[in-house]
């Protein structure tokens, strides 16, 4: 089987089942050698599917279609008769959770077949791939699925943003912010149910220095408890951030800041800089409380450094979204932003940008997601 997933020959065709098309997969990709015999089949459903995960862009059909559900099939669903579904492309990041999206991908490629779609799996090999699986995905006229964290999605964004398509998120990482801020379930059921029936809607994105990005660019304290939390390999995953974030507070040692929103510059002494267009991040916490992710405008949180010891105490703050009260906080809006400090990395959903300074601009309506239609406010 080729690495590329436009070349996929691997078909599994469940018959009246759908959760066949997965049982048995194994949670660590690198081991799973698992096939799936959906009734009548045998074991030819899905013999050849390479055990690399790089290499698996496995195919379930459900009972009745066949090979035939996609053949000739338009691009544009408009011009198919009423009640076409589009085939669905999961795409996952083996990585991300500590194997809890391809156990999560098991479960949405279930479910879909389930509500009676195709479904073709990518398990993505690296971020330089993700504009290939990308395109071959507009190719088909596939419905993209995502299945990874917040760095996962910001991989991709900027592909589906050049092509303009949609594309539903299952959020299976260790922070999830993004889907947090979209009101999308992280339950995986409710989850791949939304991918299946969501509606297309228009969702602001990031430019930051030429790389597209989702939730929020960060320069400081924040960036090094990413860093943290990223080499953390023995921590509980639900104590990575709690804990980082202590180490992260203990540790920095607050900088001069320049920080340009639109024409209005704020210098500072402080501990970090966060342009954001999701409200939340580090897993959870409500940085941005007031941001929101359709209206065109990036909101922008300076932390200035105050009592080292009352930041701390202040920290569960966050969480709530009541910290821009104190004075040494303020906040901006802008549809541009320049971080400038010396020594800082700036981030973005957990991965590394680069070394400040740096710019970030908002993209309205970049991103088009499957969300609800009766979605709860940004703000909520």
């Amino acid at each position: 089987m080729s690495a590329d997933p436009s070349e996929d020959t691997s078909e599994a065709r469940p018959a009246g089942r759908g959760r066949g098309a997965t049982e048995g997969m194994s949670a660590d990709p690198s081991e799973d050698t698992s096939e799936a015999r959906p009734a009548g089949r045998g074991r030819g459903a899905t013999e050849g599917m390479s055990a690399d995960p790089s290499e698996d862009t496995s195919e379930a059909r459900p009972a009745g279609r066949g090979r035939g559900a996609t053949e000739g099939m338009s691009a544009d669903p408009s011009a198919e008769s009423p009640g076409f579904r589009a085939p669905f492309h999961v795409i996952v990041n083996p990585m991300a959770g500590g194997g809890r999206a391809v156990r999560a991908a098991r479960e949405v490629v279930a479910d879909l077949c389930d509500m009676g779609a195709t479904v073709r799996t990518t398990f993505s090999p690296s971020i330089d791939a993700a504009d290939g699986i990308v395109e071959t995905t507009a190719e088909r006229g596939e419905q993209a699925v995502v299945v990874g964290g917040d760095g996962f999605v910001s991989s991709l964004a900027g592909s589906f943003a050049a092509r303009r398509l949609a594309f539903a998120i299952v959020p299976s990482g260790r922070g999830n912010d993004f889907a947090r801020q979209l009101a999308i379930p992280a339950n995986v059921h409710d989850a791949a149910r939304l991918a299946f029936s969501g509606v297309p809607t228009p969702v602001d994105a990031i430019d930051a220095g030429g790389t597209i990005v989702v939730g929020s660019v960060y320069a400081g304290v924040d960036s090094l408890v990413s860093s943290i939390v990223n080499s953390s390999t023995r921590l509980p995953p639900a104590l990575q951030y709690q804990l980082a974030s202590m180490r992260g507070l203990l540790g920095f040692a607050p900088r001069n800041y320049v920080v340009t929103v639109d024409s209005e510059t704020y210098e500072y002494e402080g501990f970090t800089a966060i342009a954001a267009n999701s409200g939340y991040y580090g897993k959870g916490m409500h940085i941005a409380p007031e941001a929101s992710v359709h209206d065109g405008l990036l909101d922008v949180v300076m932390i200035g450094a105050g009592s080292r010891m009352k930041f701390i105490r202040s920290f569960p703050q966050v969480y709530k979204g009541t910290h821009l009260q104190n004075p040494e906080i303020r906040s901006a809006r802008g549809r541009s932003v320049r971080i400038e400090a010396v020594g800082v990395e700036a981030y973005a959903d957990g991965e590394p940008l680069g070394d400040l300074p740096m710019s970030a601009t908002v993209l309205p309506g970049a991103l088009t997601v499957l969300l609800n239609e009766d979605r709860p406010s940004d703000h909520s």
